[in-house]
């Protein structure tokens, strides 16, 4: 099933005394994307919704736009096996999700207005206690969550701990 856009996680550990270890596997990930209306990326996102992948392949996710989602996902955006309950949840932030003018190096970077306004709804959302890590992904990147989680493995603490 698809991960549920809210809530949180319980962490690992058996019934009392000593925690259970810890693989890879157990590493919990929230991940978010912003998403632009009426745009290549919004068509990509409602695609992977339906399939599971990308930023819907997380423990958790946060999708954020300047929209909401029925906007973001209207018809002829979103493919046609769309589900009746009207997709992913989508928290709207006000401001513009234009990208930058970087000149003639043409940088498609999102303006870091609005990319300050998502990290501290992020940083302050309370599913962000519930995951080890927090993964920001654009919409058009291939994510493979089993890899990324046995590369941050290494960087958690031995014997059980939270990483």
């Amino acid at each position: 099933g698809k991960p549920a856009a809210g809530g949180g996680g319980g962490g690992g550990g058996g019934g009392g005394g000593e925690p259970q270890p810890r693989g890879a596997a157990d590493l919990r990930l929230l991940c978010f994307a912003v998403v632009a209306p009426l745009s290549y990326r919004a068509v990509l996102v409602a695609a992977q919704y339906v399939e599971g992948v990308g930023v819907f392949s997380c423990d958790e996710y946060l999708l954020f736009s300047n929209v909401s989602s029925a906007s973001l996902f209207a018809p002829g955006i979103h493919p046609t096996r769309w589900p009746a309950s009207g997709g992913p949840e989508v928290r709207v932030l006000p401001g513009s999700l234009q990208e930058e003018d970087c000149g003639h190096q043409g940088c498609p970077s999102l303006n870091a207005g609005m990319l300050a306004k998502v990290w501290e709804e992020v940083v302050h959302n309370s599913m962000t206690r519930s995951h080890d890590w927090i993964v920001q992904l654009d919409p058009d990147t291939v994510f493979v969550p089993t890899r990324l989680r046995r590369l941050l493995w290494g960087h958690c603490p031995q014997r059980g701990e939270a990483c």
